[in-house]
C-alpha cells in the first residue's frame, strides 16, 4: 500500500517531547543518582534498561537509562498523534534518504516505534502509544530528591544550527519561541528554541561540535525548588565532583523554573542506528546559552505571536 507523502508538518502531527534515553556503563550507579538524588520515579526495568518518570508524568516513561559499553545519549523520542502518522512519516523519511526502521518492541510500555537518523546524525524515535501509569503528584511519601515535575526539553549541538532550525520548522512543523542570529551581512541562526507542546521549547538546537547533547532540562515548580535542588546536588558533592563516568553542572537556566542537569559523558550520539552500540568519543558541553551572544557575535531575537495563552510571552522588541 502506497502512503501519501509530503512534508512531515503537512502529513503528521508531532505533539511533544516524549522521552530521552541515556546510555550508561554503570546502570545501578546511574539509577542511584537519578532516583535518589534527582528524584525521578522508577516505573519498570528489564535486563538493560530502567524506565523513569517525573512526579506529574502519567506516561510510562519520560527518561530512560540503558546499560551500554559507552556512555552517551541513545536517542530522543517524540510523541505523534496517531499510528497512521507513523506510516506517513516513514514514507517521507525514506523519500528523503534518511536511515529509517521500525524499532521493534524493545522499549517496555511503548507502542510501535519509528526510528530514524535525522540529517544531523541524531537518533530520533517517534511513537503514538505509551502505557498510562498512576499520577504521583499527591503521593508525597514517594517524593524525594529534587523531585522534578516533568521533563522539559533537550538541548542539542550541531555545526549548522541554521540547517537545524530549517529542518525543525520547515519540515517537522515546530514553532520557534526564540533564536539568536549573527549580525548582517551573514545573518545566520546560531541557536533556536523550538516547541510543539505548550511550553517555551521541546528542543533547542545550538551551534557546536555535533551531533551532541548539551543538556536535558527538568521542570521544577518554583524558584525555591531550583535553589533547593542546587543545594542538594552541591551537598552530595556534585558541585565540583568529577570522575570518568560523571560530571554534573547544575544551574538555573534561562527558562523559568527549570533545572538543567548536564553530563559530559552523556553528550554524544551514536553515529548510526544500524549499530547502536558503536562507541563515540564523549564531548564536553558546548557554548553557554547565556553567553552565546558574546561568543559568536550573535544577537538575540524573541519571536512573538505564540499560539498558547499560557505560554511565556516575550518582548516584542528585538534585542
Amino acid at each position: 500500500m502506497t502512503v501519501s507523502t509530503g512534508r512531515i508538518k503537512d502529513i503528521a502531527n508531532i505533539q511533544k517531547l516524549g522521552h530521552i534515553e541515556f546510555r550508561t556503563t554503570d546502570l545501578e550507579r546511574a539509577r542511584d543518582f537519578y532516583v535518589n538524588l534527582v528524584g525521578l520515579h522508577e516505573t519498570a526495568r528489564d535486563d538493560n534498561r530502567i524506565y523513569l518518570r517525573c512526579t506529574e508524568d502519567k506516561q510510562h516513561h519520560t527518561f530512560v537509562l540503558r546499560k551500554a559499553d559507552s556512555a552517551g545519549v541513545g536517542h530522543i523520542g517524540f510523541v505523534v498523534s496517531s499510528e497512521d502518522d507513523l506510516d506517513r512519516m516513514k514514507s517521507r523519511f525514506e523519500e528523503l534518504g534518511l536511515p529509517t526502521r521500525w524499532a521493534g518492541n524493545d522499549m517496555l510500555g511503548q507502542g510501535r516505534t519509528l526510528r530514524t537518523q535525522d540529517p544531523f546524525g541524531f537518533i530520533i524515535d517517534y511513537y503514538a502509544e505509551i502505557a498510562q501509569v498512576p499520577w504521583l503528584v499527591q503521593q508525597y511519601h514517594l517524593h524525594k530528591g529534587a523531585s522534578p515535575t516533568r521533563i522539559d526539553h533537550a538541548n542539542v549541538l550541531t555545526p549548522d544550527a541554521q540547517a537545524g532550525y530549517d529542518w525543525y520548522t520547515q519540515e517537522l512543523g515546530f514553532g520557534c519561541a526564540e533564536l539568536t542570529e549573527s549580525d548582517p551581512p551573514e545573518k545566520r541562526i546560531w541557536a533556536s528554541w523550538l516547541f510543539r507542546k505548550s511550553t517555551v521549547h521541546d528542543i533547542a538546537v545550538m551551534t557546536g561540535a555535533g551531533p551532541a547533547a548539551h543538556h536535558v532540562g527538568f521542570s521544577l515548580p518554583d524558584t525555591l525548588s531550583i535553589i533547593r535542588a542546587c543545594d542538594m546536588l552541591a551537598g552530595a558533592g556534585y558541585a565540583t565532583a568529577s570522575s570518568a563516568d560523571l560530571r554534573v553542572t547544575v544551574f538555573p537556566t534561562r527558562c523559568s523554573f527549570t533545572c538543567a542537569i548536564r553530563t559530559e559523558t552523556a553528550s554524544s550520539f551514536t553515529p548510526a542506528i544500524i549499530s547502536p552500540e558503536t562507541p563515540r568519543p564523549s564531548r564536553s558541553a558546548g557554548i553557554s546559552i547565556t553567553r552565546c551572544g558574546r561568543r559568536c557575535g550573535a544577537r538575540r531575537r524573541r519571536v512573538v505571536g505564540l499560539r498558547n495563552p499560557w505560554r511565556w510571552r516575550p518582548s516584542t522588541a528585538p534585542r
